[in-house]
């Protein structure tokens, strides 16, 4: 009769333990808001006196994103996932004189990212991640501006990211994430990941 009980109870507390073991595995896709400083960094020469100056514009504002991506369990406890991200949306960054103008307004990016993650509680997964990225920029110049020393718009780049991800159930998870495309983008993005 004891043993009989005791399966009683362990069976259900066995079951939810099963349901959730996995939240962190398998192939999802993602969408998400995030607040975004975009920026760049130059260097204007004064041409009657040869002396350089970095300048570092920066603007705010909110791109979207949607993310495919797919994790492994490689540990009881360690995660080890890859995503491709495409955002849109931004801050517009200008850099006005009277004889001379630069100004880039986003368009799109995309990012790939491989990420190494945490499972420190059976719901909440911590990680870090890096890769590559590409940052599409109209860009519109007044004087003269070497449009090539600026990328003609284009930031190629590497990424550093660190977030958290909880899970509400085996399919989808919220996830906060910081991010960093170098020369171009600081993030600080929000939003859910659903699994299959």
């Amino acid at each position: 009769m004891r043993v009989l009980l005791a399966l009683l109870v362990l069976t259900p507390q066995a079951a939810f333990a099963q349901a959730v073991e996995q939240p962190f595995a398998g192939a999802r896709i993602g969408l998400g808001l995030a607040g975004a400083q975009n920026h760049f960094e130059g260097e204007i020469t004064d041409l009657r006196t040869g002396q350089t100056q970095v300048i570092e514009p920066a603007g705010y504002g909110v791109l979207g994103d949607v993310s495919v991506g797919y994790d492994l369990r490689i540990a009881p406890r360690v995660i080890l996932g890859g995503e491709a991200a495409l955002q849109a949306g931004g801050a517009g960054v200008s850099y006005q004189l009277p004889e001379l103008g630069i100004s880039r307004s986003p368009r799109f990016a995309y990012t790939l990212t491989a990420r190494l993650g945490y499972v420190p509680l059976r719901r909440l997964l911590v990680y870090a991640g890096g890769g590559y990225g590409e940052d599409y920029q109209r860009l519109r110049t007044r004087g003269n501006v070497d449009a090539a020393a600026l990328s003609n718009g284009v930031n190629r780049s590497f990424l550093l990211s660190a977030g958290m991800e909880y899970a509400l159930g085996r399919h989808l998870a919220l996830r906060g994430e910081f991010q960093h495309l170098d020369n171009s983008r600081n993030a600080l993005r929000v939003g859910a990941q659903l699994r299959f």
